[in-house]
């Protein structure tokens, strides 16, 4: 109990620094959730991640020119424990991505 009461002035001092919080409401059939200004809806939403969605894919494709590679990713490895200067698992001959790469 001690400890909880000594995190309080914490707490406070933290909701002060922290700014105004943001508050949202959810609409009576839980279809619409609004804040200060906006609203959004479940149809909204839903369509806000197929548009995030595509636009990711297009970035990326664009990022690798248009490739297309055959990748099975459980088969790729990372060696995270690799601080080796330059090392990618693009590099790595285990994923065979190199020569991939230079196909195109």
């Amino acid at each position: 109990m001690g400890e909880l009461l000594g995190l309080r002035p914490y707490g406070r001092a933290f909701s002060r620094s922290d700014g105004p919080s943001f508050r949202v409401s959810w609409s009576e059939d839980l279809e619409t959730i609004s804040w200060n200004d906006g609203k959004l809806n479940m149809d909204q939403f839903r369509q806000l991640g197929a548009c995030v969605h595509a636009r990711v894919a297009a970035a990326m494709s664009r990022s690798i020119y248009g490739m297309k590679p055959q990748l099975h990713l459980e088969e790729l490895r990372d060696r995270f424990s690799n601080q080796e200067s330059g090392y990618s698992f693009v590099q790595d001959p285990a994923n065979g991505l190199r020569s991939e790469y230079l196909k195109q």
